[in-house]
């Protein structure tokens, strides 16, 4: 019977090398920085930090267990989970924080040239105009900054960090399982790369093969030297809502691993006492940045938002139109970018908001000499508890959105894959009962001759589904 341990062990056992190498290499790295910075006399490091560190690799664990081992370790292996996290915390964010910093320069040497010019134009009219509106200016930077360079930025290079893990789970969505794909098609004049997405798409989507393509199904099929089990080792045995649950889970393991490095990089950088100079203890500070960061995990929900359209591009039937199955990088991480740009945005205009109140207070009633009259402890210009209200309401009323979407999308989008399957069942049962032999993996039908000795019967889908989901894996 199948108990908890005998389940971790089995996970455990059917860990590829490299993702044994990369837990291992996490164990090792995390330890000797601890040490290094505890050990550090010019370090402000307390071992409460370390528990800092801990909690935030916590966080990102606690979310792929509910993710993957509660709901989804049937439909992918944890040896995919670690190789998805680790790309998303190793490739993702560091790619994400270098074309950020890159769009950020772009654009200051933009308007530092239209200032320029702008100046030059107006004079001192432009300066007056400048100051009077430069709370709109300012707002509108923000936004700038939330919709194009964090959320656009750090959402395409998850997609491509996801898309640039090859993973034997998910080999559906990159044309490797094919056995003799087409090496002379041409694309735009030139010769086209047999893998790219929407040639895998295409043949996915095409019913029609030549003759190669006939006799190498029937060699699959009927091969007197191949027997059973390894017939079943080369197919697909997930039904395409398994296959969509493993893509979105894997999606949201490498989304997960960005997050957990961005959380890093903000709870040790930004929400650290150190960061501004003090010499007092940065635990506290270090605590509330990362819970303000764990109650809302919108990298976990865009990923999964983007799931929505890998799976609509991979899986499902082509839509009906000039150009089927041509859904491209922008419509998949769209709804993404709006969810997380509306996330930054909310949180970065309320932040505008309270420093220009601030300033204003300060330009009102700070001197020359810098002095301030006395106010009481807790003291802001602006009524606080409203402030705090628009900031959580805001934010929360984004994720329920994004929650709502993604609900919405992906109960139509199992009715969808359902109706596929129930389909793909009817077909084999009417190809069965005219002595047809059909490609297990449902790429398409074959009228073949009748093979000299019977072969074994094979299975249903319903009954091929019972088996295990992914070679190289341990059951559920």
């Amino acid at each position: 019977s199948w108990s908890w341990g005998a389940g971790c062990t089995a996970h455990y056992n059917a860990l590829s090398h490299l993702s044994r190498y990369i837990v291992l290499a996490f164990t090792v790295v995390t330890i000797a920085v601890v040490l290094a910075l505890r050990y550090n006399p010019r370090a402000n490091f307390e071992w409460a930090d370390s528990l800092v560190i801990l909690l935030t690799f916590a966080q990102s664990f606690l979310v792929i267990f509910f993710v993957h081992w509660i709901y989804h370790k049937s439909d992918l292996s944890l040896d995919a989970v670690i190789k998805f996290f680790a790309v998303g915390f190793v490739i993702a964010m560091p790619t994400a924080f270098i074309f950020e910093g890159i769009s950020i320069n772009m654009m200051l040497f933009v308007v530092n040239i239209a200032k320029g010019l702008l100046y030059w134009q107006f004079d001192e009219a432009y300066d007056d105009f400048v100051q009077d509106h430069y709370l709109a200016f300012w707002i509108v930077g923000e936004l700038i900054n939330a919709y194009l360079v964090a959320s656009l930025v750090e959402e395409v290079c998850k997609y491509y960090a996801f898309r640039a893990m090859e993973h034997p789970d998910l080999i559906f969505l990159t044309g490797l399982e094919n056995d003799d794909p087409d090496k002379k098609s041409v694309y735009g004049g030139v010769r086209n790369y047999t893998y790219a997405s929407h040639n895998v798409v295409e043949a996915k989507n095409s019913r029609s093969f030549d003759e190669n393509d006939f006799d190498i199904s029937i060699k699959r099929s009927f091969s007197q030297d191949n027997d059973h089990n390894q017939f079943e080792e080369q197919n697909e045995v997930r039904t395409l809502r398994q296959r969509a649950a493993a893509t979105a889970t894997a999606m949201i393991s490498c989304a997960v691993g960005l997050a957990c490095a961005e959380n890093f990089i903000y709870v040790f950088f930004f929400g650290s006492a150190n960061a501004s100079g003090s010499s007092g203890s940065s635990v506290a500070p270090e605590l509330g940045m990362l819970v303000l960061r764990s109650v809302f995990p919108v990298h976990p929900l865009c990923a999964a938002m983007q799931s929505i359209g890998v799976v609509k591009k991979f899986l499902e039937d082509p839509p009906a139109g000039k150009y089927p199955g041509r859904i491209g990088v922008g419509k998949i991480v769209l709804p993404a970018v709006i969810l997380h740009g509306t996330f930054d945005a909310a949180i970065m205009c309320i932040s505008v908001y309270i420093e220009s109140r601030w300033q204003n207070w300060n330009g009102e009633n700070v001197d020359a000499d810098g002095n301030a009259p006395e106010v009481d402890d807790g003291f802001t210009p602006y009524h606080a508890l409203l402030v705090n209200l628009v900031a959580w309401g805001s934010i929360v009323a984004t994720m329920l959105l994004g929650l709502i979407w993604y609900w919405i999308q992906n109960r139509n989008q199992k009715a969808r894959l359902q109706l596929m399957e129930e389909r793909e069942e009817r077909e084999f049962r009417r190809a069965e009962g005219r002595g047809r032999t059909e490609t297990p993996d449902s790429i398409g039908s074959y009228v073949g001759p009748e093979p000299e000795s019977k072969p074994q019967e094979r299975r249903r889908p319903q009954e091929r589904r019972r088996g295990k989901t992914s070679r190289g894996r341990g059951r559920g």
